[in-house]
């Protein structure tokens, strides 16, 4: 694995103002501006996604994530490890064990451990009112050559 895309799903692939309810789990689905944005990225770099997001350990989330970014040729390749330790953590660790070379992590919170070493250089923080956006999209891509 040459690039990853870590992502994380609310605030990044919805926002505060998605209307979308997944109605088997209550829960806000996914933002259609906010997943064009992810689909406009893809064609744009040579990079595979892996789960960094609480949307892995929901069977029906994951799912209906799955099946949604399906419909926009995005794929899914992994997801990280974060049962009982930080997300941060979690994404190093999945960096070593892989060898993963360049890597950006797509996320709407710093969390604590994103604040060690240089990990923070490879973070693009989104704003959980708008998700991603066309305009992060030249940032993540130069996050993903370093």
């Amino acid at each position: 694995m040459d690039k990853i895309i870590f992502l994380d799903i609310d605030g990044v692939l919805n926002n505060a103002h998605t209307s979308n309810v997944v109605e088997e789990t209550g829960f806000i689905g996914l933002d259609e501006v906010n997943v064009r944005v992810l689909a406009d990225l893809m064609k744009k770099v040579d990079a595979e996604i892996v789960l960094s997001s609480t949307w892995q350990s929901d069977q029906q989330m994951y799912n209906y994530l799955i099946n949604n970014l399906e419909q926009y040729d995005i794929h899914i390749i992994d997801q990280t490890n974060e049962k009982g330790i930080l997300r941060g953590t979690a994404i190093r660790q999945y960096v070593k064990k892989h060898n993963i070379n360049h890597y950006a992590v797509i996320d709407d919170w710093i969390f604590p451990d994103f604040l060690v070493g240089n990990f923070l250089k490879h973070v693009i923080k989104c704003d959980e009112v708008t998700g991603l956006k066309e305009e992060q999209i030249p940032e993540i891509m130069r996050v993903l050559s370093l």
